[in-house]
């Protein structure tokens, strides 16, 4: 084989790539690949970003480069192992790291979500959120509340009570 047949036959090969996003080398790279995926994410699910100032053109490229599900889910799901897998050497992007895995967890979760996948609501608080609820005894909260109303009787919710007492006490002054 020439080298102008091995030329043309790796530029077919980058071209076919076009769905896979591009190596990443610098967590700055892994953060604009998860802005980038978090906004095609935006166009099938309207509350995932609530709030959006970047630079219009990337929401721009986002849409006319919107990939299927699938391939989102897939690109986030790569994105995830390559993050996993990215050693970091100084405490800053030790903490940079950790942030962005839980933002791109979070990502890759609600990529799966919209293709389908359900999971329990532990998993989704902890996929999600990061947070790991608690099992808790209803029981102890209905002592809780039981507490509560002893110490501020009354009808109503607390906060109301409390703007109740609030109004009251401005009346009297």
């Amino acid at each position: 084989m020439n080298s102008r047949s091995l030329l043309i036959l790796s530029c077919g090969l980058l071209w076919s790539c076009g769905d896979q996003a591009p190596a990443i080398t610098t967590l700055d790279e892994a953060g604009e690949q998860f802005l980038m995926l978090g906004l095609e994410l935006g166009e099938y699910d309207e509350l995932y970003i609530d709030s959006y100032v970047g630079p219009e053109e990337r929401q721009a490229h986002a849409r006319e480069h919107l990939r299927s599900k699938e391939a989102l889910a897939r690109a986030t799901s790569e994105l995830l192992a390559t993050l996993e897998a990215t050693k970091t050497s100084s405490e800053e992007e030790v903490l940079r790291r950790r942030l962005l895995l839980s933002k791109v967890r979070a990502l890759d979760a609600r990529t799966r979500m919209i293709n389908g996948e359900e999971f329990s609501f532990t998993e989704e608080a902890k996929l999600l959120l990061d947070a790991s609820p608690i099992a808790a005894d209803f029981v102890e909260f209905d002592r809780i509340l039981a507490d509560i109303d002893q110490i501020v009787p009354g009808d109503g919710t607390l906060a109301d009570q409390r703007r109740y007492s609030s109004r009251c006490s401005k009346n009297q002054a």
